[in-house]
């Protein structure tokens, strides 16, 4: 009642946002959960009738209804929001027509999925989210939803935070366009030397050093550089196992180059991510203090967590729907009961 979902919603998608907090299962579990324990009865010939029926327009007034409690409970306003993508993986190995196999975040590539973007409060309380088929690049959905975003709640000035798969010149181009700020990660080996050459003159490699070069902010971590050179010597050994083969009998490896057929080192690429290494990139078009805008990016755990909290509590996959219809209703549920989730959570400081 908090949340006013009883204005947007039935009595049957209330009761099953409350089964998918307290005991996530089918839809068919639920229906028997509800009415062992909590002496609710709802039709199975009822559920399947609409679970159906979806309205965009339910969505949009239940995520206006969650904005009323973000600004009076925890004071949001639109300056910071995160956002991040995952995917959903169905108990299925078909294709259909919406979900779609591709790039999986679980892991599961001979399965199909959706791809789903969050957008979170600072303080990890979900906002507003959006469902694209499984292929489609996680790139291309950063703009739809901070655009519908933006139109749905009038918003003249916001700034989004979020991850380097983000990252393009087309993107970058279609923010400024639509008068948004943003924070977003950087790839560093992706740098042109004339650009490397400028955040590495006079670096100094220690603990909370950072460098701006233009909308560039780098900073160093000593913890990151242990990580950092771990993992490069990891990829080096991987490749050195295949040194000399014929290159079509080895897979595809980071420090592997193929010359003639032949597989060798490529010592070039190593010596650059040396170079890189306990190194962070940030681009921003904010004019903030480098270390404001760091911790800023920092916050992005809070979608994570909250991604984690939507697949592993709440089980949000595997989908058992087929219909576009049914598996936007089943979404729609699991986004409400992870915001119900998330605010406990940040009302009782766990």
């Amino acid at each position: 009642h908090k949340f006013k979902f009883h204005k947007s919603l039935n009595e049957l998608f209330k009761d099953l946002i409350i089964s998918r907090i307290l005991e996530p299962n089918s839809k068919r579990e639920s229906l028997n959960f509800l009415n062992e324990f909590m002496d609710k009865e709802h039709s199975l010939d009822s559920l399947y009738k609409q679970i159906v029926k979806y309205d965009e327009s339910k969505k949009q007034n239940l995520e206006k209804q969650i904005m009323e409690i973000a600004k009076a409970e925890f004071g949001f306003d639109f300056s910071f929001v995160l956002y991040d993508v995952t995917t959903l993986y169905f108990e299925s190995f078909e294709d259909y027509e919406f979900q779609k196999s591709g790039y999986s975040k679980d892991h599961k590539a001979n399965q199909p999925q959706v791809v789903v973007g969050l957008v979170v409060t600072k303080d990890g309380l979900p906002l507003s989210y959006q469902v694209w088929k499984g292929n489609t690049f996680e790139g291309n959905t950063f703009i739809p939803i901070l655009k519908a975003f933006k139109n749905l709640h009038k918003i003249e000035k916001l700034t989004v935070v979020a991850d380097s798969a983000m990252l393009s010149k087309i993107n970058f181009k279609a923010l400024k366009e639509e008068g948004l700020n943003y924070i977003v990660g950087a790839r560093l080996g992706n740098l042109k030397q004339d650009i490397l050459g400028k955040v590495l003159k006079d670096f100094k490699m220690q603990d909370n050093y950072s460098i701006r070069v233009d909308d560039l902010i780098v900073d160093y971590s000593s913890p990151r550089y242990f990580k950092d050179l771990s993992d490069l010597e990891k990829q080096k050994k991987k490749a050195e196992k295949y040194l000399g083969e014929l290159s079509f009998r080895t897979p595809r490896l980071k420090y592997l180059k193929t010359e003639l057929f032949n597989n060798s080192l490529n010592q070039e690429l190593i010596d650059k991510h040396k170079k890189l290494l306990g190194l962070k990139g940030y681009y921003s078009d904010l004019n903030l203090p480098n270390t404001e805008i760091i911790n800023y990016y920092h916050n992005l755990y809070k979608v994570e967590h909250a991604w984690r909290l939507a697949k592993s509590d709440l089980e949000t996959r595997p989908i058992y729907h087929h219909k576009e219809e049914s598996i936007r209703n089943h979404l729609l549920i699991c986004f409400l009961a992870l915001t119900i989730s998330v605010y406990l959570e940040l009302k009782n400081k766990i």
